[in-house]
């Protein structure tokens, strides 16, 4: 996936606030007499609300802009503690506590239910009740902050070689209260915007008064941190994070997955509240652990601290902590603050980085009334940005944050400015970009990508590549890209230019032009390892003589009117060449067609409800949705029969979803059709997609050859499901390896019409070329996961074993990075 930087550096801010740093602790709770963790221990700060509880194991954190230096420890059965701690500082410490002694009397304990239990029955039976989603209608004001770190920062940090250069970065670091690990700011945007929602028909809007952002956002970053933009609502029953469902505590099953434990019971601000902590109750299920105060009478979540359980089957992702606070409103409790936390590494010994957002809503409104130009009639969501919004300065700042940056948060600005003075800075970046995303930056231009440089096929033989593309210092609107390329057996040149022009990001709408004189391979999917990519080299299974040559001209006008609802219009100019390998010959005419020129003219619409996207300069990466996505492909076109003009026309529609199972994991299928009307050669036919490499390919039939199959009229279905370790998590010596299962199948009926089949063909079909009137099927089973990186599948074709040259059974690998 081409990762490549978003943002520039914007804003150097001169003035600094003063303002309290935050006293951080973090450590463990142990027994004085056994050694033993003690859980569920209350810390809080003397004299302040500010508190916490350890955990199973013993380990708590804590952190807050306190003026207090004492944590005080209390739990039944232990005297006290006192601890005396460092304001404004970091620090680790242990805590043993002693138990008190009592003399007692004979007590008699009787078997009776878990008293958690009768409030979380509560708390299920009014889950809907008390449910946000329920409301016809709501409007805020919202303060987003979100923050990037690199974590793992350690003293000789910039004692490596070139990085001396930034020795001066390390006044700025700081350490985490929840992981202990030193950090380094790196990125922080700010917004506030104005939030309004109806339900019926359902729209949202958010106008967005003011936007800033400082530091160096990648687009890999975003991908990750783009979790943190996605709805953690408690009542749901799953809770979407880096594409899983993880289990809410107050689901309809949270007998099944959690036990409860009733630690405390208070009132505060007129409502009586119990404290309840929850665990999983399964080893490596996709749950929480943390603690909640449950308001009484309306059995409504009044706060939530909700971490990833530690042994989850998740990569990468080391820590994720949700916390949300709730206040009483006309009735109903809304969620008023949020704040999400993420430890991202790759290896628990190198840099990571943390994401941190904070939410925070004021002014909330139930049930408001909306005029009728208050929506949008199209679009179901729809994010207006006001003229000026990015330009708000540090006075308008002060007064409309809902609470002011940390002196270390509002310093990001100044030591951002003092990064990119550093030449060194530059050559760090574009290298680690180039490995990410293909191409080397050197000013306005982008060299690569890389593993095109050097590939091999039949016609070419070995065959060099230099090209690229316009970095985002060239323009933030435009894009140029080009490349040339020579086959050392050929002896021919072959070359690519390409334009892409935004007038509009979001929503989308741009046209882009592309001219091409290269070799193309016909029938291959659009997942596929391109002709020219190293890797299709190096894990082919038989040899690369399925190209032809292809000069093509194409323009695309792309027109969103909002996120998941596009729609595209293009033209195209292709002329094919024949090869030794594919002729154009009709041998009942005696005739060699020298080519196959066609003129097309194509329309594109695209429609998945509430598809959300992280976008960069150019490119976006799509973060799903759960609903179906629509895709439709309308085509007219005419190709040159001896200098008579045919016209033909062909329409694609295609269906497509991720159904979440919850602990069953996800299944994605794909339903597709399509038509090709008129007299046509058989390039224009649908060419089924086959794959003839080692490499799985999700949208090809992985067993099928190229050139094997073609159809006028098809229909075609692929089903996926993805156990995410299901079964493996319950096996003792599987579950450290963190293998996930898979299941896998695909199916194809298609049909050539008389006026196209083979004996009355225009071009004589290549000899391997039929049709699938009879059925074809093929199934798999795999693990994802090994080593974090691969996928290993083993893949049964199961119709048409009778053909000569095809293979039954293959096992084919893929390299991916999964959450």
């Amino acid at each position: 996936m081409i990762m490549r930087y978003l943002y520039a550096l914007l804003i150097t801010l001169a003035a600094c606030m003063s303002a309290t740093a935050q006293t951080k602790v973090r450590g463990t709770v142990t027994d004085g007499e056994t050694g033993e963790p003690l859980p569920f221990v209350s810390i809080v700060f003397k004299g302040t609300t500010v508190g916490t509880i350890s955990d199973v194991d013993g380990n708590f954190f804590i952190q807050g802009h306190v003026d207090a230096d004492t944590l005080e420890f209390s739990m039944m059965g232990y005297t006290p503690y006192y601890y005396k701690v460092n304001k404004e500082s970091f620090q680790e410490i242990n805590v043993v506590m002693d138990a008190d002694s009592y003399e007692l009397n004979e007590i008699v304990v009787h078997p009776g239910e878990n008293p958690a239990w009768r409030i979380m029955r509560n708390v299920a039976a009014n889950r809907k009740k008390n449910d946000p989603d329920r409301l016809d209608s709501y409007k805020f004001e919202v303060y987003n902050k979100m923050e990037v770190d690199i974590n793992n920062i350690h003293d000789d940090f910039t004692d490596r070689g070139i990085l001396r250069n930034f020795n001066f970065i390390m006044n700025y670091a700081d350490t985490s209260a929840e992981t202990g690990k030193v950090f380094l700011p790196v990125m922080i945007t700010e917004s506030l915007s104005d939030v309004s929602y109806r339900k019926n028909p359902q729209r949202k809007k958010e106008v967005i008064k003011a936007s800033k952002i400082s530091g160096v956002e990648n687009e890999s970053v975003s991908q990750y941190t783009g979790q943190m933009y996605i709805n953690a609502n408690i009542y749901k029953n799953y809770i979407p994070a880096f594409g899983h469902e993880f289990v809410s505590p107050v689901a309809d099953f949270w007998k099944a997955n959690y036990k409860f434990y009733l630690l405390d019971s208070a009132y505060q601000d007129g409502h009586y509240l119990y404290h309840i902590s929850f665990r999983p109750k399964h080893k490596q299920t996709y749950t929480f652990s943390g603690d909640m105060w449950i308001a009484d009478t309306t059995w409504a979540v009044k706060k939530v601290q909700a971490k990833m359980a530690t042994d989850v089957n998740i990569n990468y992702i080391n820590n994720y902590i949700i916390t949300q606070e709730y206040d009483f409103v006309d009735s109903t409790w809304f969620l008023t603050k949020e704040e999400m936390f993420m430890d991202i590494n790759f290896t628990d010994s190198t840099m990571g980085f943390f994401g941190r957002k904070t939410m925070t809503r004021r002014n909330v409104e139930i049930n408001p009334t909306f005029s009728d130009n208050t929506f949008s009639q199209v679009a179901v969501e729809e994010t207006i940005v006001e003229d000026g919004a990015n330009q708000k300065d540090e006075n308008y700042w002060s007064e409309s944050r809902h609470e002011q940056l940390t002196e270390k948060e509002r310093n990001i600005y100044q030591m951002v400015d003092s990064i990119k003075e550093v030449p060194v800075f530059k050559t760090i970046t574009n290298t680690v970009e180039m490995f990410i995303s293909g191409y080397y930056k050197v000013k306005w231009w982008e060299f690569g990508p890389y593993f095109k440089f050097l590939s091999h096929n039949e016609i070419e033989g070995w065959r060099i590549r230099f090209g690229g593309r316009t970095s985002n210092d060239f323009s933030k609107n435009l894009m140029l890209s080009a490349y040339g390329a020579y086959g050392f057996k050929d002896e021919k040149f072959k070359y690519g230019l390409g334009l892409l022009y935004l007038f509009n990001k979001n929503p989308r709408r741009g046209i882009s032009l592309e001219l091409k004189h290269d070799y193309e391979k016909l029938g291959q999917s659009i997942n596929a390892l391109t002709e020219d990519n190293i890797m299709s080299t190096i894990l082919a299974r038989t040899k690369n003589i399925h190209l032809l040559l292809v000069d093509e001209v194409k323009g695309e006008y792309e027109h969103e009117f909002f996120n998941g609802f596009s729609n595209t219009i293009g033209a195209k100019y292709k002329n094919i060449t024949p090869t030794v390998y594919i002729p154009f010959r009709n041998a009942s005419l005696d005739y060699n067609y020298k080519n196959l020129e066609t003129y097309e003219l194509t329309y594109n619409l695209h429609f998945c409800y509430n598809e959300k996207f992280v976008s960069g300069e150019f490119t976006r990466v799509s973060m799903g949705s759960n609903f179906p996505e629509f895709d439709l492909e309308l085509t007219a076109g005419m190709w040159n029969d001896r200098g008579n003009f045919k016209n033909y026309y062909r329409a694609i529609g295609m269906i497509s979803q991720k159904v979440s199972l919850g602990p069953l994991g996800k299944t994605r299928y794909i339903l597709e059709g399509g038509k090709v009307f008129g007299n046509v050669p058989f390039p224009l036919l649908k060419l089924h997609e086959g794959n003839e490499t080692y490499a799985f390919d999700k949208y090809a039939f992985n067993m099928m050859n190229l050139y094997e199959f073609a159809s006028d009229t098809y229909a075609s279905i692929t089903a996926e499901h993805h156990f995410n370790g299901f079964f493996f998590n319950r096996l003792p010596l599987l579950r450290k390896l963190k293998w996930r299962e898979i299941v896998y199948g695909k199916g194809l009926i298609g049909d050539i019409s008389n006026r196209n089949c083979r004996q009355n063909a225009i071009m004589d079909f290549p000899s391997s070329l039929g049709d699938v009137n009879k059925p074809y099927f093929e199934a798999g089973i795999g693990i994802e996961n090994i080593f974090r990186f691969f996928r290993v599948d083993g893949v049964w074709r199961l119709s048409h074993l009778d053909k000569p040259g095809v293979s039954k059974f293959a096992v084919l690998v893929k390299m991916q990075v999964i959450l």
